[in-house]
């Protein structure tokens, strides 16, 4: 699908869905002068009250922090976490959104280790 806006900044946009048992994934790929890549998160309520969405939203976006730098430049990508994310652990919650991922990547994830300070 192209969209063509009014003026000379025109957007390609490329949209792949990626179902998952537990998260699903959009890809967006712009056309645009500054190289960045940006994630956004749906958790509906249908994955539970307040308290669950806000708690599977921060794993989330703990989980994508450190797998930015493996999307290529100038990608947008939603994740969709369905009612079963509520349930997962945080280590089933992240292998899930690697499986998603791979797709975008095409290959497998290998996210960069956590640097904790102060253990050893």
């Amino acid at each position: 699908m192209t969209v063509e806006p009014a003026g000379a900044d025109a957007v390609e946009t490329r949209v792949e869905q990626i179902p998952q048992a537990v998260l699903s994934t959009s890809n967006s790929t712009r056309n645009r002068a500054k190289p960045s890549v940006r994630a956004g998160f749906v958790v509906s309520k249908a994955v539970g009250g307040a308290v669950v969405r806000n708690r599977v939203r921060r794993r989330l976006r703990h989980l994508m922090r450190s797998r930015l730098d493996l999307l290529p430049d100038r990608t947008d990508v939603v994740v969709r976490a369905l009612p079963g994310a509520a349930n997962r652990t945080y280590a089933a919650l992240g292998a899930d959104l690697d499986g998603a991922l791979s797709t975008i990547v095409k290959g497998p994830i290998r996210p960069a280790r956590s640097r904790r300070r102060g253990r050893s």
